[in-house]
Formats: C-alpha cells, structure tokens, sequence
C-alpha cells in the first residue's frame, strides 16, 4: 500500500515539475520611447484597438504604434477633420470599436476609412481643462468629464454633445 501511494506521488511530482516547466516562457518587452519616434515623453492615456494599433496621447498629439514605428495625429491649422487637441489626456473604444480621444479642445473621434477625426468643440471652463475621461453606458450614450468637473452626453441620434446640469442646492 505504502507502495502505492509512493508511487503515486512521485508519479505526481514528475508531472507537475513538467507542466510546471513548460508554462516558463521568455518574456519579450520592446520599449518605445521619443527616440523611436513617439512624439513626446509624458504619456497619459493608452488604448489598443481591435486592429492591434497602440494608441497613445501625450502633451504633443495622438500616437499610432502598428510595431514598427509611429503616425503621429496633431492639429493642422484650417483643416478642421485633423485632430483638434495636441494635448491628449484620454482615449476609448466603444462598443462598436471606435476610438473616442479626450484633449484640451474637446472630443474627437477617429474614422479609420478616411484616417481623419469628427471633432466636438464643447464648452470650456477658464483655466486649465482637459476632457479627462470618456466611457459609455449600457444605451450606447458616450460621457465624458472634463478637469473642471463638466460633465457632456453624447446619444447615439444627437450631432453634439449635452452638458449635464446638475441641481447642486442643498434642500
């Protein structure tokens, strides 16, 4: 009996030490950097889209990364589907994979077909403001929030976004 379970457990042992073997695996890490083309250093939002493209926003634009090397998406002055903000503070990607880029200028959404942007100018605040975050709710709206605490929806029908008022006098 003692056999047995001797036998067993070191049966055990020689499968779990190959198994556990063969999950080791060499790990490869690139690090991309100004250097490589990436437009600038500070980054604060990254996203991947179902095409395999990192998307990137930094203080100097919208970086593409396919794996060899970078497009950068800045604004270009009198072309009004370029870009709208050089600084990016956040990216998402909806339900139907499109990417919603939150900067300094309002919102702007990608078109992979003509690689150009439909822009949202939204109502700013004075001082420093960004558009600091972007989700979607379970109705297809698009939300967004700014620094300042603005908060905008966009539904699927509407052509703007709306800014949400809230009551904030106490009873």
């Amino acid at each position: 009996m003692t056999k047995k379970i001797a036998i067993i457990a070191l049966l055990c042992t020689v499968l779990f030490a190959i198994k556990s073997h063969a999950q080791v695996q060499d790990r490869y890490f690139r690090n991309i950097s100004v250097d490589k083309g990436l437009s600038q250093s500070s980054v604060f939002a990254i996203q991947q889209d179902q095409l395999g493209f990192i998307w990137i926003g930094t203080q100097d634009g919208l970086n593409r990364y396919d794996s060899k090397g970078f497009k950068v998406y800045r604004p270009i002055k009198g072309v009004k589907n370029s870009l709208q903000s050089y600084y990016i503070r956040s990216l998402f990607k909806d339900h139907k994979g499109q990417l919603w880029v939150g900067g300094n200028q309002g919102i702007s959404v990608y078109n992979y077909d003509t690689d150009s942007f439909v822009n949202y100018k939204l109502p700013r605040s004075l001082g420093e403001w960004y558009i600091s975050s972007i989700t979607e709710d379970n109705a297809h709206r698009i939300w967004a929030t700014s620094i300042a605490g603005d908060v905008f929806m966009l539904t699927p029908e509407a052509e703007n976004f709306t800014t949400i008022k809230f009551n904030t006098t106490l009873v």
